[in-house]
């Protein structure tokens, strides 16, 4: 029976991309002893290959370090890229020299060897080069000549192939052959092409002929590889009509090989030629037998079509009308993704060039369209075939009036949207806020776009200048009340997640097409969204528009959007619209709004509102009608040597959609809009109905609550006044109201003062307001959207310049010495440089290479003291030598630079600070002073993590003006609520968008809210986008890198790609242990490599896995052997008596430090626990999974810790502490709390209490064993039990965990992260394994499909697994018992099962499921029943787990 393993790629070889390397220089030496198993080491003997004297140990280490060390490109000394061009080119010239001379010298070698005299011809050394530019060679040389004497008598053979069938035959297998050992430049010298191409279309088409198929099929496969290798010569066959004859040999099928042969070559040509092909006439004739052919003739057939459809012109309408007959069935019905991507492509060059409405109503019907759709709603479908499905129905939609009506009738298209969207949420119960911040970008334009022209136009197009279709469609008034009501929450949410200009006009264009078909009966169901949207979009673009005149165009666009939005809405349903727009503050934002636009339209000739002109966003737009007019034979084709392309691209379709804008036109809509509501408001003025009033006394009754009269029922009058005053009947405060009349601000104030010091008052809020609580909380976040102001940095590049790439930018400085340079001897051609940098990076580097050029200086006037520049050096003996301790300072006029600090981000503050464009930073020369400092400054470690943290609470006042609002909602953030309605889908795409830009990231210029929002107030986002910003901000440059290359391989962008490529790699280190001192070995590594960038890899003594699986294994190893209990870290809870053998030796209950026995030397355990933190943020840094089962108090204690600057970290309420002791000890809380209730002395006689911890033999007072509890000090004993146990008794650990934990990146980067959710990410999860999971996460490749029965049987077994069986799968599977964040889905790569081939006919039966952890793959026998299988797998999982063998 064959080995089972744990099979590992070796992947030694490879590895990812960073930039830093700062191993620590010292190591801790700790003894360590196990009670249970005796054993004992220390790590002192810690041994690697720099320490050749320790190399008897049983435990020793070995070290495999990749290119261990920083490599960055921005710091190496690439300072001048003129000089470095100059290298380069020096460079090449050198190699190529000394590879010729090495040639010369190798060919010369043979012929001394030979005794060969004469000097070397030129033809031994470049043989083929003269066999190219020699045209037959010198007399007596035959070897092209001869050839080409060959070739023309096998041509002429094949132009007598009527006389001689045979001859011909064997001669075109002969020049085949020619070809195929030939390059393009040979070809077209010896070969007649002209000839041969007319003699082999004229053999096919010969009707003598017809019945001479081998000979036809070896004729069409020289043409296939004639085409290949001189794709010139195909304009020559065409103009043969090679094309009419190949499509003849279709028409009627004989010889199978020569169908697929003939389509081989239509497809080579179709990729050139298209126009061609979709001319010939007979285009249907490479479908006609489609079924009939394999799967890879199939795709050859439709990609011909595909081909041929990428020219489509307005005259070719018939032809594509008899096509579409045979087409529209494939397409309808196709299953295999390759063919569904060529048919697409056949649409969408149909769609984009028959744009006549008749002509699409005629080609597409409703079944094509649905296919269509449920692509868009699939999510197999690849992000390039959804963009162009939707451009294929905005086409569709904008043009036909009766395919509109088809779309919005028969396909549901909310559900379409809903479907797609849902596909990249990261739970099944996300939000779509949620959702919508992981779609892509272009999904979301086009799906914007494409809603957009589906109703008919407003009535007055401000933003969009598309051609008006028929308004009057006879729409079912059920389907239209559906769609909207659907529709309407959707483009609201898109809108709030988008922060792209495009896609929120695409949005507001069709909002204002939705109002247009609303009715009375159904506006009061959709209104509520548009009006919020409206009052937070002024708002915040009100707040723009103060701040930003370089974006006034975007500001000004969309606040006309919005206007004519709501212009849609009153002028329809003004009695409706008026009150509520008043009540959400509409119109005073529109009084300030045209307040803001006077002034800047009255500074004179500096108004930017004269001064700009239309915005660079338009420009897709302006010119569409002439890139729709190019030529459509321009396929941009250069020839090299073998160059055709995959295939013939459709030409991108252009729209004509957006308006052009202008200030002026933005300006004037603006005052035109604004002006009518305010009319229209001034006649439908309101009094001040009487609920606002009862709001202005509760304000003043807030105002007059004294400190000391906060009891209990205070509280409870509080909420109930509150609930009372906001939603009284059918009147609920609207988030305008709460704000404008001060409630916000006095509940604030009250709830900050007294509402955190105890759980009082969350516990009566939520006893009053109980279901209301939601909607309390949905009131404060629509408050939040609307006055939050904060501001997005962005690194001032746009396009393809910006995002990833701008890491890659350089900019230019001058470097200017600011000090007596003949005093400091400083070169004087160093006083005054100018140099580009890469903005990446520091000024460290910059300090080197001052001193590197130094240094040349100094070497150059040793060597050549009468050329060199004279200057008052030092002593030439150590002089160089000196200049490598060298320290300058720079700075500007206002400011000094550390070294740790990035060039960008020194030159971005400076430009901020003097109100510079930020433009000017990559268009103009930056000046830097610098002189040499007194001192020898220690150069700080360049990492993210060091630059902000020093920024920690450093700007307290950012949360303005949004603070009261923030201040609730952390109030009202209680378990009882679900997470998901405290995120706010506003500030979540703010801080998305944020971290888009790399740059801003890598330089330390983050706005502060982003670094203080999400640690105080870390509900407000979704946890993947603050785990994205951890990684971001505390990972280091190398992991920043590495996160944008993994994000830039997703959406396939090379270009980005390639300029990451130049910033540097991990380095890895790859670290052998034994298994039998895993855990000893273990805390070595973390003592000497916890704290280093470079990833960790482990492998295991003579074992031959490598990679991931072994290191997954270690990780759940030692997360094990951190629970044992012969440690003494842990609390034990062992009320059930005895449990089994395992559950003896580890801690099974969640994880809280055991209280600390003051009379014990407890170095051993607090030691424990910074390793313990170490590990767990190695963890976190090479994204490991462990196998914990933390308390969730245990990581609430350490945040509050962490936070707790002041000293106090205490927790006073006697009832909040006995809440958390129950989450760790529910028998102890339950005791105390009786004993707290009060009892008569007889009964604490009985008891016979003293004042020593429960459970431990620790006195909680001086001769605690001897004092008795009694009625007088039961309340201090209980204190003394709470205090003891959550925080003087394990003050310490805690402490030493956080130092742990900070050794790596700063434990207040955690605070990111609530308690709850990182006991989850360290193992304490709830894995979902139900078959509808497994059958979306598992893939059959290789002798499987997902229809196998095998597969069926496999998650049959695998969903019926008991807690136990799933660990050891998942350890065999994987090497770790855990599945990571995202459960399967979240298995990178996915999880494959392939056919595992039984080996000399033996039965399948007799072996066992093997598999590859690196990659993932199950290999599985096909076991004759389902209870083979459970057995097989039972025991390859029970023997199979602790090695990593070969398979």
């Amino acid at each position: 029976m064959e080995d089972m393993q744990h099979n590992d790629d070796q992947r030694s070889g490879s590895s990812d991309y960073v930039m830093e390397d700062d191993h620590s220089s010292t190591e801790n030496r700790f003894s360590y002893q196990d009670e249970e198993d005796g054993t004992s080491s220390s790590s002192g003997d810690y041994v690697d290959d720099e320490d050749a004297d320790h190399t008897g140990l049983e435990d020793e280490i070995y070290i495999d370090e990749e290119n261990e060390g920083e490599e960055l490109a921005s710091n190496n000394e690439d300072m001048g890229s003129d000089s470095s061009q100059e290298a380069a080119r020096a460079f090449s010239v050198q190699g190529f020299l000394g590879n010729l001379a090495q040639t010369l010298s190798e060919g010369a070698s043979p012929a001394r060897n030979r005794s060969r005299q004469g000097p070397m011809s030129l033809s031994d050394v470049f043989p083929e080069i003269l066999s190219v530019l020699n045209e037959g060679g010198q007399v007596g040389q035959t070897g092209r000549g001869g050839r080409s004497e060959r070739i023309q008598r096998l041509v002429n053979n094949v132009a007598n192939a009527v006389d001689d069938p045979y001859i011909a035959m064997e001669s075109i297998r002969e020049l085949s052959e020619h070809l195929l050992m030939m390059d393009q430049v040979i070809v077209e010298r010896i070969f007649p092409i002209d000839k041969l191409v007319a003699s082999i279309v004229g053999l096919i088409s010969d009707r003598n002929l017809k019945n001479e198929l081998e000979l036809q099929l070896v004729s069409c496969r020289c043409l296939y590889n004639l085409f290949e290798i001189s794709p010139e010569s195909m304009a020559v066959a065409v103009d043969q009509n090679v094309i009419p004859a190949l499509q003849e040999l279709l028409q009627e099928i004989s010889y199978i090989d020569l169908a697929e042969q003939v389509l081989e070559t239509l497809e080579l040509i179709s990729r050139v030629h298209p126009k061609d092909i979709l001319r010939s006439g007979s285009l249907t004739s490479c479908l006609q037998y489609l079924d009939f052919f394999t799967i890879h003739a199939q795709r050859k057939a439709v990609a011909i079509v595909a081909n041929a459809c990428s020219r489509v012109q307005l005259q070719d309408f018939d032809t594509i009308k008899e096509l579409l007959t045979i087409l529209k069935p494939i397409f309808v019905n196709a299953e295999d993704q390759v063919m569904i991507v060529k048919l697409l492509n056949s649409l969408y060059g149909i769609c984009g060039g028959l744009r006549r409405d008749y002509m699409l109503e005629e080609l597409f019907t409703v079944d094509v369209l649905t296919q269509i759709l449920q692509l868009v709603a699939t999510s197999e479908t690849h992000l390039d075939c959804k963009l162009k499905c939707l451009e294929i129905v905005t086409v569709l939609v904008s043009i036909s009036s009766q395919l509109a009506l088809e779309v919005i009738e028969k396909c549901d298209i909310a559900r379409v949207i809903s479907d797609c969207f849902g596909h990249y949420a990261k739970s099944s119960d996300a939000a779509l806020h949620e959702t919508l911040m992981f779609v892509p970008k272009p999904l979301l334009h086009s799906m914007a776009r494409a809603i957009s022209v589906l109703f008919p136009a407003e009535y007055e197009q401000i933003l969009s200048v598309d051609t008006m279709k028929e308004a009057g469609l006879k729409i079912n008034s059920d389907n239209l009340d559906k769609l909207l009501k659907n529709l309407t929450p959707l483009m609201v949410e898109i809108y709030v997640n988008a922060v792209d200009f495009e896609v929120r006009r695409y949005v507001l264009i069709a909002l204002a097409r939705i109002s247009s078909r609303l009715t009375p009966e159904n506006i009061a169901s959709v209104d509520g969204y548009m009006i919020r949207l409206a009052s937070s979009a002024l708002a915040q673009n009100q707040s723009l528009l103060e701040k930003e005149n370089d974006k006034l165009l975007v500001v000004t666009g969309s606040i006309a959007g919005i206007l004519s939005l709501l212009d849609v809405l009153t002028a329809r349903f003004a009695p409706e619209i008026l009150p509520k727009l008043k009540r959400e503050g509409i119109f005073s934002l529109l009084q300030i709004l045209q307040s803001t636009l006077s002034k800047l339209k009255g500074e004179g000739q500096n108004s930017p509102i004269d001064n700009q002109e239309s915005a660079s966003s338009d420009r897709n737009d302006l010119n569409d009608q002439e890139s729709e007019e190019e030529d459509d034979d321009s396929h941009g084709l250069q020839f090299g040597i073998i160059d055709i392309p995959d295939e013939a691209e459709p030409k991108r379709i252009k729209f004509n959609i957006l308006r052009p804008l202008t200030l002026s036109y933005t300006y004037n809509k603006i005052f035109e809009l604004s002006k009518n509501l305010l009319l229209l408001s001034e006649g439908n003025e309101q009094t001040v109905i009487k609920e606002l009033q009862e709001i202005e006394d509760v304000v003043k009754y807030l105002d007059s609550l004294k400190t000391e009269t906060f009891s209990n029922q205070t509280w409870f009058d509080l909420w109930s006044n509150l609930k009372a005053c906001i939603f009284s009947g059918s009147f609920e405060i609207s988030s305008f109201e709460f704000v404008s009349t001060g409630l916000a601000t006095a509940l604030a104030r009250v709830v900050g003062e007294h509402g955190f010091k105890s759980s009082v008052p969350r516990k009566t809020f939520f006893e009053v307001f109980g279901p209301s609580s939601s909607k309390f909380v949905e009131i404060l976040q629509s408050a939040l959207t609307r006055i939050e102001s904060f501001e997005i940095v962005d690194c001032g590049l746009a396009g393809d310049e910006g995002r990833v790439a701008s890491l890659g930018k350089q900019v230019k400085i001058k470097l200017l010495y600011d000090s007596d340079a003949q005093t400091d001897s400083v070169p004087e051609q160093l006083t005054n440089i100018t140099i580009s940098i890469h903005c990446i990076s520091s000024f460290s580097a910059l300090n080197e290479f001052l001193r590197h050029r130094i240094a040349q200086a100094r070497f150059l006037h040793s060597l050549l003291p009468n050329l060199s520049t004279p200057a008052t050096f030092e002593s030439e003996t150590g002089a160089i030598e000196n200049v490598k301790n060298w320290m300058f300072d720079f700075y500007n006029d206002d400011e000094k630079f550390k070294l740790s600090e990035t060039i960008f981000g020194a030159i971005y503050k400076a430009s901020k600070a003097g109100g510079s464009p930020l433009s000017d930073i990559w268009h103009s020369v930056q000046t830097i002073k610098f002189k040499r400092a007194d001192t020898h400054e220690i150069k700080e470690p360049m990492r993210v993590a060091s630059i902000y943290r020093h920024r920690q609470d450093s700007e307290r006042n950012c949360f303005k003006p949004a603070e009261d609002i923030l201040t609730l909602l952390k109030f009202t953030k209680i378990s009882q609520l679900p997470n998901d309605i405290f995120i706010n889908a506003k500030l979540s795409a703010k801080l998305s968008r944020q971290l888009e830009e790399p740059l801003v990231i890598a330089s330390g210029i983050l706005p502060a809210w982003s670094l203080q929002l999400t640690k105080d107030y870390n509900f407000i986002f979704p946890l993947e986008t603050r785990l994205f910003f951890l990684q971001c901000i505390s990972f280091g440059y190398g992991r920043l890198v590495q996160m944008w290359r993994n994000r830039v391989e997703s959406l396939k962008d090379s270009n980005a790609d390639d300029t990451l490529q130049h910033l540097g790699r991990i380095t890895r280190h790859k670290l052998r242990i034994s298994r039998e001192t895993m855990f000893l070995s273990g805390l070595k590594i973390l003592d000497k490599y916890g704290a280093s960038p470079s990833v960790l890899e482990i492998e295991y003594q003579g074992e031959v896995g490598t990679g991931l699986g072994p290191t997954l294994e270690f990780y759940a190893s030692i997360s094990r052997d951190f629970t044992k209990k012969s440690l003494g870290m842990w609390r034990c809870e062992d009320y059930g008596g005895r449990g089994a053998e395992n559950e003896e030796r580890y801690v099974t209950n969640p994880l809280f430090p055991a209280p600390l026995n003051p009379s014990k030397d407890n170095t051993r355990i607090v030691e424990l626990f910074r390793y313990l933190g170490i590990f767990v943020a190695r963890s976190m840094l090479d994204n490991r999974i462990l196998d914990f089962c933390f308390s969730t108090l245990f990581f609430e204690l350490a945040h509050r810790q962490c936070r707790m600057t002041d000293g106090n970290r205490k927790i006073n309420d006697v009832e909040e502490k006995l809440q958390l002791l129950r989450s760790i000890d529910p028998h102890l809380a339950k005791s105390l709390r009786y004993l707290r209730n009060g009892k008569d002395s007889t009964e604490l006689e009985q008891m016979a209490l003293t004042f020593t911890l429960p459970g431990f033999d620790i006195e909680l007072k001086e001769n605690g064993k001897q004092l008795l509890v009694t009625p007088d000090n039961v309340d201090e004993y209980v204190n003394r039990i709470l205090d003891y146990t959550l925080h003087d008794g394990v003050q310490k650990q805690l402490e030493s965990f956080i130092d742990g934990v900070s050794s790596v990146f700063p434990y207040s980067s955690l605070l990111l992260l609530t308690p709850e959710e990182l006991v989850e990410l360290h193992g304490r999860l709830e894995e979902d394994w139900s078959p509808q999971t497994l059958y979306a996460s598992i893939s059959a490749d290789h002798g499987y499909s997902m229809g196998s029965s095998t597969i069926h049987e496999l998650i049959s077994i695998m969903s019926s697994f008991k807690t136990s069986d799933r660990r050891l799968f998942l350890q065999f599977l994987t090497g770790s018992p855990k599945l990571p964040i995202g459960g399967f889905k979240g298995l990178k790569p996915r999880l494959t099962v392939v056919l595992k081939h039984p080996e000399d006919g033996r039965n399948p039966d007799a072996y066992l499921p093997s598999v590859m952890t690196c990659a993932n793959y199950f290999k599985l026998p096909k076991y004759s029943s389902e209870e083979m299988m459970r057995s097989r797998i039972a025991q390859a999982m029970n023997e199979g787990s602790n090695a990593f063998l070969l398979s």
